[in-house]
């Protein structure tokens, strides 16, 4: 079982690379003067991202996907304004490769930020949480005492009735 400080953070990556991924193709692809498709192109490239982000886990295989994620990302926007006329053009290469690279550097940056403050955290916590509680040191007495009334207690020990046996008489 991974540790406890290390299960949320791969869960964080995935969602940062997927929007970051997505995020910066899209940027890119209308810097490189490409079309956007209508809402519903954007969410099918959001899902896109949502699989990249699924399939980014572990740092080795980041790059690689970002800049798969790019292609990915404007193949879809191609496929989907229907601008086949030219592929892919020098400008939008360059955008596009640009796109990878902030992308690598924003999620490294948020993993970094991110580990940086959780760090800071535990510090404090550690500080607020490591002051002495004061224990009491003795028995605590009320600063009262009850008035007992002698006459009502032997009141209620008086006698032998006991409750009403059950007879026949139904």
């Amino acid at each position: 079982m991974p540790a406890r400080d290390a299960v949320p953070l791969p869960r964080l990556r995935a969602g940062c690379v997927g929007v970051v991924g997505a995020g910066t193709g899209v940027l890119a692809h209308t810097q490189g003067h490409g079309g956007l498709p209508g809402v519903g192109g954007l969410l099918i490239v959001a899902v896109a991202g949502l699989g990249l982000g699924l399939a980014a886990r572990h740092t080795a295989r980041l790059l690689p996907l970002l800049a798969g994620g790019q292609l990915l990302v404007h193949l879809l926007l191609i496929a989907l304004t229907g601008q086949h006329h030219q592929l892919i053009t020098a400008p939008m290469a360059l955008v596009h490769g640009l796109g990878t690279l902030a992308a690598w550097a924003l999620v490294l940056g948020a993993e970094q930020l991110v580990r940086t403050v959780a760090g800071l955290a535990l510090r404090v916590l550690v500080l607020v949480g490591s002051t002495p509680i004061e224990q009491p040191s003795g028995v605590l007495v009320p600063a009262f005492a009850v008035p007992q009334c002698q006459r009502l207690r032997h009141l209620g020990t008086v006698g032998t009735r006991g409750p009403p046996v059950l007879s026949n008489s139904f």
